[in-house]
């Protein structure tokens, strides 16, 4: 019950951070980026306990998306200013 609820914290964080990266947000943006690295060193952390990689390729996936949004949100700004 306590892992679902803890779960359900990190779904909604997310969906925040989503939304207030729609809106465009650099902070928003860069939380979830450190978030992200954060995961995956904690996945690096189990490789060495398991010897199992599999626990990043979620991770490392989503932080391939997140890396281009810097850039995207950067002439976004521009082209509306």
């Amino acid at each position: 019950c306590i892992f679902a609820l803890l779960l359900a914290g990190f779904g909604a964080m997310y969906f925040f951070l989503g939304f207030m990266v729609k809106r465009r947000s650099t902070i928003a943006l860069t939380f979830a980026t450190a978030l992200m690295l954060l995961n995956i060193l904690s996945g690096i952390l189990v490789i060495f306990q398991s010897g199992s990689p599999i626990n990043l390729l979620l991770p490392v996936g989503v932080l391939t998306q997140l890396a281009p949004g810097f850039s995207a949100i950067k002439v976004l700004k521009q082209q509306t200013s």
